[in-house]
């Protein structure tokens, strides 16, 4: 947890960090959720649109980097001829995470609609969590849209499984302070130490969650 007085250099120093680790890690900066009941699909939406963006130095994407740097995709064996580059992709990755995956078919699917460029916007938006049409649903080999709290945590935890075999992703939850408040004017700040407990309780590996707060404005 990153903590201090206003404009003491906390975000200057996340910003940083992610200059210096830039070819080492992938990060996502979490702007303040309004609200704690949507706190997991507010959460995985800024993480996909930080993953959309492409790193100084790059071409691609830290989305499709991440994407690219999993063994599944790398795989290049006789296996890959036989069943075809979609099967092989799915087959791997089900061999690899049998258990603990949410919505394994349909994650797995989307992740290799990665691949395609006609489809990598629909994918970002399905993972966002946006609505789309039957028709993209059809594209993408899903049946539905993410579209509660259980589905982005879910998706979430799969980033996290998944990521042990890459990059680690830094979540950061920059200027909690404005996120949801009680009744009385304090501030609520359970549902973002819970989302960093799920991730400790739920062994998400690869994961660095960073909490920045203003201790006195």
């Amino acid at each position: 947890m990153l903590t201090g007085d206003s404009g003491c250099g906390k975000s200057y120093l996340l910003s940083r960090l992610k200059k210096t680790l830039n070819d080492r890690a992938f990060f996502a900066y979490i702007e303040p959720c309004p609200s704690n009941d949507s706190i997991w699909q507010h959460t995985l939406r800024y993480t996909v649109d930080s993953l959309m963006h492409v790193p100084e130095g790059r071409q691609e994407s830290q989305l499709l980097l991440w994407l690219k740097g999993l063994s599944a995709y790398r795989d290049r064996g006789i296996k890959k001829k036989i069943l075809g580059a979609k099967n092989h992709f799915i087959h791997e990755l089900r061999s690899i995470y049998p258990t603990g995956i949410y919505q394994p078919g349909d994650f797995f699917a989307v992740l290799y609609a990665l691949t395609n460029p006609e489809l990598y916007f629909i994918v970002c938006d399905w993972l966002r969590g946006n609505n789309i049409s039957e028709d993209e649903l059809k594209a993408l080999g899903v049946k539905s849209i993410i579209d509660s709290e259980e589905a982005a945590r879910g998706i979430i935890g799969n980033f996290g499984r998944i990521s042990a075999d890459n990059q680690p992703i830094v979540l950061c939850f920059d200027q909690v302070e404005l996120a949801a408040k009680f009744s009385d004017g304090s501030l609520d700040l359970s549902s973002i130490f819970n989302v960093n407990t799920t991730f400790h309780n739920n062994y998400f590996k690869n994961f660095l969650v960073i909490i920045s707060i203003v201790l006195d404005k």
